[in-house]
């Protein structure tokens, strides 16, 4: 609860208030571009686009995001995050099982959940694909530098008993990483239940890199 007078305590709770409305709004806005981009291309969406069909002004977006590439980097950092929870997600339950695999699919499972339930997702790997400007192919390589480590870290972590170490370099877990976004973004073309489908692609593309017997077909 806000402590203090009377008055700083008002002062606390608009505060938050304004915080919680600013947020709402950069997700509107977010949510209006990527219903755009999927309509019209990347390139040819406009902030006038974004306002009209975000119902807000032109300024309200002004006062959020500088354009619309920055629009963009907001919503792929909301991508970023969710996938690097995923990790830390599985970074845990790795150290709590027997078999790596088991954890392994359900993380990729999740991950796709979140990508198929979230429509500006989607839209965020077909605007990557096709327009990468300096500042997106910057906070691509950056994510996908922070992701690679993560999945390193994880193998370090958890040995296979049944085919011996199932390690993983830092190189290994980029090309992993290329090959999954690429085969997101073939998918993501395609709509939602071919994204579903990656599953057991994904998941043998896994396996094999780290040398693990690929797992049984379901």
């Amino acid at each position: 609860m806000p402590s203090g007078t009377y008055s700083e305590r008002k002062t606390q709770v608009l505060d938050a208030v304004r915080e919680e409305l600013d947020a709402a709004r950069r997700d509107q806005i977010i949510e209006a571009f990527a219903n755009v981009v999927a309509d019209k291309g990347y390139p040819a969406t406009t902030v006038a686009d974004i306002a009209r069909v975000g119902h807000v002004s032109k300024s309200t977006v002004y006062a959020h995001f500088a354009d619309k590439e920055t629009i963009y980097l907001a919503l792929h950092d909301a991508v970023a995050r969710r996938i690097q929870s995923i990790l830390v997600e599985l970074e845990r339950d790795v150290t709590t099982t027997t078999s790596w695999s088991e954890p392994a699919r359900r993380a990729i499972a999740t991950y796709l959940d979140a990508i198929v339930s979230e429509p500006a997702f989607l839209t965020q790997l077909m605007v990557e694909a096709n327009n990468a400007t300096p500042a997106m192919a910057k906070a691509r390589w950056e994510a996908g530098e922070r992701f690679a480590a993560t999945m390193v870290r994880i193998a370090d972590r958890f040995r296979t008993s049944s085919d011996g170490e199932a390690g993983m370099t830092l190189p290994m877990a980029r090309a992993f990483l290329a090959a999954f976004l690429g085969l997101l973004q073939w998918a993501a073309v395609d709509g939602p239940d071919a994204v579903r489908q990656l599953q057991a692609p994904i998941e043998e593309l896994l396996h094999r890199l780290v040398g693990a017997p690929p797992p049984l077909s379901r």
